[in-house]
């Protein structure tokens, strides 16, 4: 799933205030995993699966699967491991702060 898609799905339930929130924690988040991997599980291609797809999967469980359309519990699913994730603790603690609260 892309992107485009994941929002088409944001913007059938959201506002779009609500949309650019998650749209931010969405692009924040796969900034922060960017190059990371899971060596447990591999993807379609063969090769480790993008960390990424962990908190975007999550974030979809909890919109499709457990009907939440809250904009902070989306936006926390999406960014749950960014903090623990990165050597910039300090930084992504402050700037997720700034950003959502």
């Amino acid at each position: 799933m892309n992107r485009n898609t994941f929002m088409s799905i944001v913007r059938s339930f959201a506002e779009e205030r609500d949309v650019a929130k998650i749209e931010t924690a969405y692009l924040l988040a796969k900034k922060i995993h960017k190059g990371q991997v899971r060596k447990a599980e591999i993807g379609p291609d063969g090769l480790a699966l993008r960390y990424f797809e962990h908190p975007r999967r999550a974030a979809l469980s909890v919109i499709e699967e457990a009907g939440i359309t809250s904009t902070a519990v989306i936006a926390g699913t999406l960014l749950h491991d960014c903090v623990e994730d990165t050597y910039e603790v300090d930084l992504i603690t402050s700037l997720i702060h700034q950003v959502f609260g």
